[in-house]
């Protein structure tokens, strides 16, 4: 393994199941390498069957962790907030905010929302743009956040 670590990837590995089959495909390679046909297609299929029983057995999260970017007309600087705050707790799971900036006389924030459902997601759109009007936001998902 120590001789392989000059392989450089461009992004950094992060998922463990990615590394499972990296680590695979450098068993396989170094067990036919090394002409060890019957243990290596044996560890490789007890491998892939121990795989596919967690990937079947765990369940995945379902879950909706996107950014919300707003930008918003203030009026007053507390009830805008406080108007936002209590939009994004009526319609949402999770509220985490994570940036706020005032200028101009607009507030501009950013928040981790975690939605449970499109529904949910559906009814916090419509009462953003009805609560808040001249107002623009935008959704981005967190997992596709390289980092």
């Amino acid at each position: 393994m120590g001789a392989l670590s000059i392989v450089r990837f461009r992004t950094a590995i992060k998922d463990p199941e990615e590394l499972i089959y990296l680590f695979m495909a450098i068993a396989i390679g170094l067990g036919l390498g090394a002409d060890q046909q019957v243990p290596t297609v044996v560890a490789v299929l007890a491998l892939a069957v121990l795989v596919i029983a967690t990937r079947l057995l765990t369940r995945r999260s379902s879950a909706r962790n996107l950014y919300l970017n707003l930008q918003v007309p203030e009026g007053e600087t507390t009830d805008t907030f406080e108007a936002v705050n209590d939009i994004l707790v009526r319609n949402a799971r999770f509220v985490d905010m994570r940036r706020l900036d005032r200028r101009d006389h607009t507030l501009q924030l950013t928040y981790l929302v975690d939605c449970q459902d499109d529904s949910e997601l559906c009814n916090l759109m419509d009462e953003l743009k009805t609560q808040l009007p001249g107002s623009t936001f935008s959704f981005v998902d967190q997992r596709t956040i390289p980092g």
